[in-house]
């Protein structure tokens, strides 16, 4: 059920191979999927590959959606979930001595040391939550879904959804306070 008479266009037109749709598509999706992989793997590298595996089967299922009516971005979140938490379980049993990737050269000079704290902080209390209220928290705030969106992406009640929601937002609050508590001790001058 896509959401848009030019949508509906795109994912015909895509189907029969028009590249312009299947680019307006791309640009319509790709942030989401990148966003909700990248807040569940917290690597650019891995985000990026479940958004490339997500667009081939994508593109490998198109007619079937379309023909089906299915809403495609609950789909595709879904999708994206579930190769997430597939390579997470991969990488739980495969202890690897990767590299940590280069830092990206390109940084704008608004990535100030406190901003990449702050983010720090953000993304290790996020990565602390358990994985239903961390996938809830993502799919609301970073990806931008409303409830009831992201209700049916995780196959859930929309009560469920604020539940999880009411409760990682609690868990957020005390563990970041208990952060910035810890950095003011830890810094001698007293300010964070």
């Amino acid at each position: 059920m896509p959401d848009t008479k030019g949508e509906v266009d795109d994912l015909r037109l895509a189907a029969a191979g028009n590249e312009q749709a299947a680019a307006r598509l791309y640009k319509q999706y790709s942030g989401k999927i990148f966003a909700l992989a990248w807040n569940m793997l917290g690597e650019r590298g891995a985000a990026e590959d479940v958004m490339q595996d997500v667009f081939i089967k994508f593109w490998q299922n198109l007619d079937d959606l379309r023909e089906r009516d299915v809403p495609v971005t609950p789909w595709l979140l879904r999708v994206t979930k579930n190769r997430s938490i597939d390579l997470l379980r991969r990488k739980r049993e495969v202890l690897s001595d990767a590299l940590p990737e280069p830092a990206d050269p390109a940084s704008s000079a608004l990535d100030t040391l406190q901003d990449r704290e702050r983010d720090e902080l953000v993304a290790k209390a996020i990565a602390e939550l358990p994985d239903r209220q961390r996938l809830a928290i993502t799919l609301t705030t970073t990806v931008g879904l409303s409830s009831v969106q992201a209700a049916e992406t995780m196959e859930i009640g929309v009560r469920a959804l604020e539940s999880l929601t009411a409760r990682a937002r609690r868990s957020l609050k005390e563990t970041l306070k208990s952060y910035l508590n810890d950095a003011v001790l830890d810094d001698p001058s007293g300010v964070a």
